[in-house]
């Protein structure tokens, strides 16, 4: 019984300590540790347009379409190529595009494009995790209008 006593006598001694402590960390003006960004907060036109645009375009658009798959928008990576949708909205593991950058395979070594840093390859894999959210997409140009017809 005595051991019983001490114990409970110790939790709630430590009990008091921690809530003193939190206690005059607030009064104190001392902020908890600054939470993670949210996932939600990759913004495609200024952090994953970039990527694209640099990585994958040269072989991967209208114009050029390696493997069938034209990424110049969301709607194009999502429809895919021969081999699939380039990635699957909130999956990371299931999304052939984050698989192959990983293992090195995309950009293709004899391409001249840089190879994907590893924190642009966390700012993709977390704009997929988020579910791949568009906002603004800045996508390929408008065609040029064609002249009215001189009569």
């Amino acid at each position: 019984m005595r051991v019983f006593g001490t114990l409970r006598n110790l939790s709630l001694a430590t009990g008091s300590a921690i809530a003193t402590l939190t206690l005059i960390g607030i009064t104190a003006g001392i902020a908890p540790a600054a939470e993670p960004r949210p996932e939600s907060e990759v913004d495609y036109r200024s952090q994953i347009w970039p990527i694209i645009q640099e990585k994958c375009l040269e072989c991967h658009q209208a114009k050029k379409r390696q493997g069938s798959l034209d990424m110049s928008t969301r709607a194009l990576m999502l429809k895919g190529g021969d081999s699939g949708p380039a990635f699957v909205p909130g999956n990371v593991e299931k999304s052939l595009m984050l698989e192959l950058i990983e293992f090195g395979e995309m950009p293709p070594r004899k391409s001249n494009r840089p190879a994907v840093t590893k924190e642009e390859f966390q700012k993709l894999s977390r704009w997929v995790a988020a579910g791949a959210p568009v906002t603004d997409e800045p996508g390929p140009p408008a065609p040029a209008p064609t002249p009215a017809p001189t009569p």
